[in-house]
């Protein structure tokens, strides 16, 4: 009899959902994005705000990677917070063109 598959109680995705083939051949450490997760997490969050993406300024902390970012731009969300030299360098490779700067700058 085969295993049942565990579900995440809060996603409802069962493992197999995150599973990458040929994981014999990724260099470690490593990042795994999934891709549909995170347009489905954007998603859920602008659902959240009615759709609108003025209310949502996310901080570059929790974003990280331009990659997202730029996910998220795509989808209307132009407003980051930052607070390092390094996060807005990453605000500018997302592409937002509302760009954060220090209070009295």
């Amino acid at each position: 009899m085969p295993a049942t598959p565990r579900v995440s109680p809060v996603s409802g995705l069962s493992e197999s959902a995150y599973r990458i083939e040929g994981i014999e051949r990724v260099l470690t450490p490593a990042l795994a994005i999934y891709s549909e997760h995170v347009d489905a997490n954007i998603a859920v969050t602008l659902g959240l705000l009615g759709g609108d993406a003025s209310r949502w300024r996310p901080h570059v902390k929790t974003a990280k990677l331009a990659c997202i970012m730029r996910r998220m731009v795509e989808r209307g969300i132009l407003t980051f917070k930052c607070a390092t030299t390094l996060e807005l360098a990453t605000v500018c490779a997302a592409r937002s063109p509302d760009l954060p700067r220090a209070k009295g700058a």
